[in-house]
Formats: structure tokens, sequence, C-alpha cells
């Protein structure tokens, strides 16, 4: 065995590795090509012929895309085996050698010195033939995609490893163009000025590369800032759709989305919309260039009316106050939108009156929502005083801080006709205090009809419709209690399409002097009733809440107050906010003691009306069942005599 594997080592190395590939002649076969390139080096055999020299000279332009990038893979291949074989012979010369080099390197400077910019297109690029597949399907998706899109491209067409090369390379393509770009530049300066480096292998002094630098950053700012301008200055956002408008690299993907799903979207139509088809981070830079995009237009606009209204003035000096202040609202009817209130302010002054419409009074974009959510608490036709009277806490449907802001608004474009010496604020009070006359309701005033008590404007309705739906009449003491009162409505199946009733009764309670304790009994049937009635109330009026409890709250605070057994959960929260269960009652603190007392003293005056007839009623009840337990035992004696003494014996009549 020894001896045979002896012979076999000699004969191996007396053999020639010759590959297929004949460099003399300077040919290839079939054999040579990979596998997967085959099929295709025969279809265009009539350009090759199978010669490497004639491979080299085809151009790709007469190929379509995915067949340009076979041929490239086909030449690299062969040209990569014509290297091979020259490195394992080593027995050819050097002038062999530079021409294999030559032949390889040509292709790679062919990549290296192109010139790419961010603007340029990915089907006019060549890229190395391990990623020309990858270009080829990402082309097809996007085919008007930009070398400098990529930044911020995320897809899944393709690989994120194969996106993270491509995007390598077009940025190192990039980078060397405006290296070679720069470096001409300095070279040029450098022979006027007289100022020669000798390049004696080694690197240039530090001052030309700092001076490199600085040129490389002007020029990528200017580019950048130039973009900029192209994106935000130069186009128009005000009622145009979003597909006719051109946003940076990095959202084309997300917008592309949304086009799809709302194809006629506007850009204010936009900023308020709410979708799950891309992610909120993307939807959020939408929504804030399109804000920042707006106001800049906005505020262009605004300054071009500014300019032609000083235009104006100047023509003509003459002219009524009212013309002007007219002219001025008409021109000046453009909304900013953004952060700072005081900024809308500037631009938004419609002048407006106390006598007019609430509907027809236009307000900034981010006080639309505010404005449509307090119209559903106001009349049908309520103008801004109204809405300036109306108290905050009214408005269930919004919060008293937008409320609040609203007032501010509509209070800054209020016309001060008689009140120029005023400030807006005095304005407004006086014209709340001539809505209605009586500021408080004493006790003696709560058997009044509520048809007798003046309402503001923005509650008329509601008390006509109370009225109409309780003919017998409706007293302010019937208002107090918010729960009778919507119980008493569903008996009679009365409902309101507009305002609820929690408006109408917080007016009362606030208008309600809970200090004037003194009230008035109707006069009862009987004068035996009038001393029960009066006891109860005097055990009222001296009022025992009973013994304090203490709840100490997990933060180790001590809390005092009653647990009351008598009030139900919706009366506690009326009383206190932050009521809670304790020991069999509800807990409400020591602090809220007089409006416990208060709360209990309403609950029994609106129940001493019932008192009187609920005694005379039980009275009544207990008479007619002595009558019939009299009856009974009259009828059950005539039997027992009927049975004993027959039937002669005479009849008891009961009268």
């Amino acid at each position: 065995m020894f001896t045979i594997r002896i012979a076999i080592n000699d004969m191996c190395k007396n053999v020639k590795f010759e590959g297929s590939i004949q460099k003399e002649k300077n040919t290839f076969r079939l054999v040579d090509v990979p596998v997967s390139l085959r099929g295709f080096a025969s279809l265009i055999s009539e350009y090759h012929q199978f010669n490497i020299n004639l491979l080299e000279t085809i151009e790709p332009n007469q190929f379509s895309v995915s067949d340009q990038a076979r041929l490239e893979r086909l030449k690299t291949s062969i040209l990569k085996q014509t290297l091979h074989k020259n490195s394992i012979n080593g027995k050819k010369t050097s002038q062999c050698n530079n021409m294999d080099e030559s032949a390889f390197s040509s292709y790679v400077k062919k990549l290296n010195e192109q010139t790419v910019k961010t603007s340029t297109p990915l089907l006019s690029m060549k890229f190395p033939i391990e990623l020309a597949d990858a270009v080829c399907i990402l082309t097809k998706h996007y085919p008007t995609l930009s070398a400098g899109a990529l930044r911020g491209l995320e897809t899944k067409v393709i690989k994120r490893p194969e996106l993270t090369a491509i995007r390598n390379f077009c940025h190192k393509c990039i980078k060397r163009s405006k290296e070679t770009k720069v470096s001409s530049s300095t070279t040029c300066n450098n022979t006027k000025s007289g100022k020669y480096y000798i390049n004696r292998n080694r690197k240039a002094p530090l001052p030309v590369v700092q001076e490199r630098n600085d040129v490389r950053c002007e020029t990528s700012q200017a580019v950048f800032n130039s973009y900029l301008y192209k994106l935000r200055e130069q186009q128009i956002f005000v009622n145009t759709k979003l597909i006719n408008i051109s946003f940076p690299n990095e959202l084309i993907v997300s917008v592309g989305v949304l086009l799809k799903a709302y194809p006629a979207i506007i850009v204010e139509e936009i900023i308020e919309i709410r979708t799950c088809l891309i992610k909120q981070s993307e939807l959020k830079a939408i929504k804030a260039f399109c804000r920042k995009c707006l106001k800049n237009s906005s505020l262009r606009v605004a300054s071009e009316v500014d300019s032609n209204l000083a235009i104006n003035k100047r023509k003509s000096k003459s002219g009524s106050i009212k013309d002007k202040i007219s002219k001025k609202s008409n021109n000046k009817n453009v909304f900013v939108d953004g952060d700072d209130f005081a900024e809308k302010r500037i631009y938004t002054h419609p002048v407006i009156y106390y006598s007019t419409l609430f509907d027809e009074v236009l307000v900034p974009s981010e006080l639309n929502a505010i404005k449509d959510k307090t119209e559903l608490c106001l009349s049908l036709q309520a103008t801004i005083g109204d809405f300036l009277a109306a108290d905050s806490a009214s408005f269930r449907y919004v919060s008293k801080e937008s409320v609040n802001r609203l007032k501010l608004f509509y209070q800054s474009c209020l016309y001060k006709e008689d009140h120029e010496n005023l400030p807006l604020s005095t304005v407004v009070k006086t014209k709340v205090s001539s809505e209605f006359a009586d500021s408080t309701i004493d006790m003696n005033q709560c058997n009044t009809s509520i048809v007798e008590v003046n309402f503001p404007e923005y509650l008329t309705e509601v008390k006509e419709a109370l009225v109409s739906a309780f003919p017998e009449g409706l007293t302010i003491k019937d208002c107090l209690n918010l729960n009778e009162l919507k119980s008493r409505l569903r008996i009679k199946n009365q409902t309101f399409p507009f305002i609820s009733l929690t408006a109408f009764a917080s007016h009362i309670n606030k208008r309600f002097d809970s200090n004037s304790i003194e009230s008035t009994v109707g006069s009862g049937p009987e004068e035996s009733l009038k001393h029960d009635v009066e006891r109860k109330r005097e055990n009222i009026e001296i009022m025992d809440l009973g013994e304090k409890i203490v709840h100490i709250t997990r933060k180790g605070k001590t809390l005092r107050g009653w647990a009351r057994f008598d009030i139900d959960k919706e009366e506690a929260f009326s009383v206190d906010k932050y009521t809670f269960y304790k020991n069999g009652g509800w807990f409400i603190r020591e602090k809220h003691e007089d409006i416990l007392i208060n709360f209990l003293r309403r609950r029994q005056q609106v129940f001493t009306e019932f008192d009187i007839d609920d005694i005379a009623v039980q009275e009544k009840t207990e008479e007619s069942a002595s009558e019939i337990q009299t009856v009974e035992k009259l009828n059950s004696t005539q039997s027992r005599i009927g049975e004993f003494s027959g039937d002669n014996l005479p009849e008891i009549s009961l009268e």
C-alpha cells in the first residue's frame, strides 16, 4: 500500500492543471460559464462568439435592465477565471499579467469614476454584480427612486442587508464625486496663486485638508438649504391636494400609502386624520411638515395682504372708520395654525358684535372642534352675547379651559361701539348683569313658578319646554333636585333634543341663596297636623350630624367626617366629589359640613308638602280599618246567635 501511494503522488506531480479557458486563443467554452448564465450566454453567442475580446466590447444598452445585469455578471465571471488561471500557473510574463489586470480593473474604474448626485435615479447608475439583482427588484417597485431617497427608505421588497449595501454604495459614490469636485477646484486655485505641493508619497499638509473639509461642508449645506427652500417656500399648501405636493425623501413611501387609501385628501385634512395604515411616528412627521408649511404659506399670504392694504391706504386716505374695519376684516380673514395663541390674534380679527349669531363667525382651525361641541349646549339661534353670558360649567361636552380659550378669542374680536374707554372685561360683565336682574333666589321664592323668573337667553328654550311639559305648573323648588325632575320627565315620556337639564339646574342652584333659611308652609287641612309638621322641621333645623369618624389614607393623611346612611350615591357625589363607601355609609369630609346641611334642608323642604297629605291619608286608612273590624265582629256574633236560637231571632242592624 505504501508503494502504491508513492506512485500516485509521482503521477500527480507530473499532471498539468490546464483550464478549459485557452488564453493563447483568447476563447472560452460554455462549461466555463456559471450554470445560471449558460442559457443567456448561448442566446447572445452571435455577439461574443465565445471570444473574450468580443465579449468585452459588447455594449449593454442593446439589452433590457435585467439582461444588462446578466451581461455584467457574465463578463466578471469570465475575467475572474482568467486571472485565477494566471495566478495558478505563474509562468506568464508580466505583460500578460498587466493585460489581465487591466481587463478587470477597467470595470472597477467605471464603477468608481461615475458621477452620482442625490437626484440621480438608480436606473442610470452602475452597481456591482452582487447587488444587480437586488437593484432590479427595487427599481421595479420604485422606478423613480433616486440615490438620495435611499437614506430614509424602509421597504420589505428586498432584504435589509441588501438595502444597506446599496445605500452604502450610493453614499460612497456621492461622497467620491463631491471630493473630486473639491479637489479640482483647489488645484485650480493653487495654480493661480503660485502655490505648489510636491507629493512624494506622503500626505498633504493639514491646512489644505481643513480647507477641503470646509468647502465640502459649505457645499452640502447649500444643497440642503436649496432643497428645503424648494419644498417649503416654492409650494402652495392652502386648499391643495396631497398628491400635488412634493415631500422629503424620508416621507415618500408613507405618503404613497396614504394616497392609495385617500386619493383626494387635502393638506388641511391630513392634520386631523387618524389612521393605522402607517406608523404613528411617520404620521406625526407628515403632520408636522404640513403644519409648518401651512404656517409659512399663511404668513406669506398675510404679509402680501398687509402690503396691499398699505398701498391702498396711501392712495385713498378718506373713508369712514367702519368701512376701513370692514375691509380689514374681509382681507384679514386668514387663520394661522400654531402653538402660540397670541400669534393667532395678530392675524385673526373679524369684527363681531353681541348680536351676531354664533354660527356666522369664523374661528381658527384649532378652535373649530371646541366651537362645534359648545354649539350643542346652546340654543338654535344663539348669539355671541349668549355664549359669553353662559357659565363655563354648563358645557358638559367641553372642558372649562377650552371654553375660556374660545371666550378669549371672541372677546378679542368684539367691536366696542359705546364702550371705547372701557376694557373688554367690564363690557362683558355689564352685558351679563343686564341679561337678568335677579342675582339670587331666596327661600321665600321657592314656591314661585319658573314662568315668573328671568333666565338668560340660552336657557329660554329649556324654560319653554318645561312649561309645556308641566301645564299644571313647575316651581323652583321642583327644579332644585335634578334626579326627581328627570324621573318626572321620564314618566311623561318627555325628552330634550338640545341642552340637557344640568345647565338649567346648575344655574338655579348657583342663584339659590342658602343663607336665608326662612320658609313658609301652606295652610294645612287641620290644625292638629300642623304641630307634627313643625316638630319635624325643628328637628331638621337643629341638626345633629352625629359623631365624626376618622379615616387614614394610604399616604398617612387623616380625614375626619361622617358616614351618612340616609343619602344615595349620586347625592353623596353631589355634596363631596371625593366621597367613598365606609362603615356601611358614604363618607363625607368635615369641610363640606355646610353643603351637607343645606342639602338636607333642601331635601326636607321639597318633601314637606307631601308629609301633610301622607298623614291625612294614613288616618283615613286607620279609621276605615277600625270600621271594617267592628263590622266583622258584629257579623260573627250574629251568626253565633242564629245557631243557638234559630231563624226567628230578629236581625241586628248596624245603623
